[in-house]
């Protein structure tokens, strides 16, 4: 029998912050369906006419389902596949920085030197 292995320092400072990442990912959700539900309420049937709402609707519902996913105590592990489809589909909301970049000059700026 070889000794236990110790374990590692990255997975040590990940078990440590883990926590703060899943509340933290549990507060953007809640503000930004707080944010869908008043826009959605604001706008009435012009909510639904709009493509970004759209976009949004379906980020924050993905968000909700990843949050879901979060392995079990017994152990079951959810479909991961499904899992980083989700969040690709949360990286969509980024595009709205893009639309947004074209009403002010400075944030055009800032992307265009992040992108390079």
């Amino acid at each position: 029998d070889s000794p236990p292995r110790p374990r590692s320092s990255a997975k040590l400072v990940w078990d440590s912050v883990s926590g703060h990442f899943l509340a933290a990912s549990f507060a953007f959700s809640t503000a930004f369906s707080v944010e869908l539900v008043l826009r959605a309420g604001v706008g009435g049937v012009s909510f639904l006419k709009n493509a970004w709402s759209w976009l949004d609707l379906i980020s924050v519902v993905a968000a909700w389902i990843d949050l879901g996913m979060i392995p079990s105590p017994s152990g079951n592990m959810p479909n991961l596949s499904t899992a980083r489809v989700l969040r690709l589909i949360r990286v969509a909301k980024v595009f709205r920085v893009v639309r947004a970049a074209h009403i002010f000059g400075e944030l055009r700026l800032l992307i265009k030197t992040y992108m390079a």
